[in-house]
């Protein structure tokens, strides 16, 4: 193998200066199988892809292919096979051996993961496929992308779930992804593609090793190449012998992922070896992903193949901490939380009670509101009173009334009663509250309002009105019937209610009148005296506190007799008397 190695380096010296051929022979032992060492990614620029790959092959630089989708969801998602297959290499038979993975319905099953959260390319991280796997609740997990071997940067473009994880901003190498139209993207994209909005999973590897169903290791070749890499130039990273890591899909759409063990430089395949196997398996479009050392592949949380890098103790090899990894999960619900309202089985959210299929996000109720009949919330159509059923599109049952129809009708002779509100429905002939009295005498016909048309009887059928029936009711109500068919039969004399009405109203305002004007008249009376008697007791108290004045009785001579002196006086008293 050494002399194999030695041949190709002679061979590759014609296209690398001397300080390059010096690193790649420094680096051969190196169990990193990165390709690129100044910069990763071609020296091409998409146009230039584009117009060489057009001009040679007559069409765009990329492959879209429709994805399998499972229409039953409870059938396996994932397979997985494992192959011990002897192929015919360019110089012997040989021996590999590996794993093959068939992902069913890619879109809802595969994702492409950062190394171990979410971010992990923007902070640089590198995790085992393990550690990522766990976290992730992945089946079935493999490693995918390049990353810098020094600093740990993802390199290539990485598109996680629709969200743009790392953009290489143009930088050309061959790509696998997954579109939001559910299709496989196979080949090199452009950056507006990336930015699209289009792409729900995308990686970056080296190499389009198969395409549709032809070997393209040497087309790719040409497109990828840069002047030196770490293990050599593109032609000896091509060739030599390691672990590979490859994905595609077959012809059904179906998803594939590729892991063949080896150790670089000892054991394993090269490119070639992996394009006549691919061929084999029968697959459509494939990119070899990041190999040797890195390639490493995980079944429900333990590693299945032999990753070889270097452990505490040196007896051991362990699992390299990498970079993106390509998880095969359960089907994803979209959205993956079901809005809150339902749990994610199998790619489908089973949905809480009264939320709708698929997304739990509309309530049941809402569909319909409700027929316009209840108010639609979290707990389903509450209905109007009246009304029932999920959609409230059904009546109560008779006999029932109320709030979900939940009250009984207590009525007698009835038709049921009002779904709402309970109103007994009376039969024809009955009456009252509860339907329990028949008709009044005279009167027939739903809810008693027809009056019997009788000639010379008061009596009627109670439901049909018809005439010259047998009757039962009381002596009063019988007179009181006769004597108002006498009224109107002989023309007498008809109470009219409303005249005697207005009678009795104008009687009642002349009797306040009246009433009102011998108030006035008794109080003013009453005010009169009062006053009079009151000005002569004044009067009478006046004349009481008044000295009495003695006044001289000027008389003629004679006028009295002689018992009378001139010096006696006769009080005013007696004079006032007199």
């Amino acid at each position: 193998m050494q002399f194999l190695i030695l041949i190709v380096s002679l061979i590759n010296t014609i296209h690398c200066d001397d300080d390059g051929l010096n690193r790649v022979q420094n680096q051969l032992s190196e169990e990193s199988l990165t390709p690129y060492i100044n910069q990763h990614g071609s020296r091409l620029s998409h146009r230039s892809i584009q117009e060489c790959h057009t001009l040679e092959h007559g069409s765009p630089p990329h492959e879209l292919y429709e994805a399998h989708k499972t229409l039953n969801l409870s059938e396996p998602f994932v397979k997985v096979k494992r192959f011990v297959k002897e192929i015919k290499s360019s110089f012997i038979p040989k021996t590999v051996r590996g794993h093959y993975v068939i992902v069913f319905n890619p879109i809802k099953t595969l994702s492409v993961l950062e190394p171990d959260q979410p971010g992990g390319c923007s902070l640089n991280i590198r995790q085992t496929v393990a550690a990522t796997s766990k976290k992730n609740n992945c089946v079935v997990a493999i490693n995918a992308g390049y990353f810098d071997t020094k600093d740990g940067k993802c390199l290539g473009n990485v598109v996680s779930d629709g969200r743009i994880a790392h953009d290489s901003k143009g930088i050309q190498n061959a790509h696998f992804g997954l579109t939001k139209d559910e299709q496989i993207f196979i080949g090199y994209i452009s950056e507006d593609s990336v930015l699209s909005g289009n792409i729900l999973q995308l990686v970056g590897g080296v190499i389009w090793i198969i395409r549709n169903g032809t070997g393209f290791v040497n087309s790719s070749k040409k497109l990828e190449c840069e002047k030196t890499e770490e293990t050599g130039p593109m032609d000896h990273f091509a060739n030599i012998l390691s672990a590979r890591t490859a994905v595609g899909h077959d012809k059904d759409g179906n998803v594939v992922l590729v892991q063949v063990d080896g150790k670089s430089s000892t054991d394993g395949v090269n490119l070639y070896d992996m394009e006549i196997l691919l061929k084999e398996f029968g697959l459509v479009n494939v990119i070899n992903l990041d190999g040797g050392g890195s390639s490493t592949l995980v079944i429900n949380g333990t590693t299945a193949n032999y990753p070889y890098d270097s452990c505490d103790d040196q007896n051991f090899a362990c699992d390299r901490k990498v970079s993106t990894v390509l998880c095969v999960h359960s089907p994803y619900c979209d959205p993956s939380d079901c809005n809150g309202h339902g749990t994610c089985s199998m790619g489908e959210c089973l949905c809480e009670k009264n939320w709708l299929p698929p997304k739990c996000d509309q309530l049941f109720c809402s569909k319909t509101n409700c027929s316009n009949k209840g108010i639609c919330t979290n707990e389903g159509c509450m209905c109007h009173p009246g009304f029932l059923g999920e959609d409230c599109n059904e009546n109560c049952l008779d006999g029932w009334y109320g709030n979900m129809c939940s009250k009984q009708c207590e009525c007698y002779n009835s038709l049921g009663c009002d779904p709402i509100t309970g109103t007994c429905r009376c039969k024809s002939g009955f009456t009252g509250e509860k339907c329990q009295n028949s008709c009044p005498v005279g009167f027939f016909g739903v809810n008693c309002h027809l009056k019997c048309q009788c000639n010379h009887s008061c009596f009627c059928d109670p439901i049909t009105g018809a005439c010259e029936v047998l009757h039962n009711t009381s002596f009063y109500e019988a007179a009181k019937c006769e004597a108002e068919n006498i009224i109107r039969q002989q023309n007498l004399i008809k109470d009219n209610v409303g005249e005697r009405r207005k009678w009795y109203i104008t009687m009642v305002i002349l009797g306040i009148i009246t009433a009102a004007c011998l108030a006035s008249f008794l109080l003013m009376m009453f005010c009169s005296c009062s006053c009079y008697c009151q000005n002569e007791q004044l009067l009478c108290l006046k004349n009481e506190r008044k000295p009495q004045k003695k006044y001289r009785l000027q008389l003629p001579s004679g006028y009295l007799s002689d018992s009378l002196s001139d010096s006696e006086t006769v009080p005013m008293q007696n004079l006032q008397k007199a």
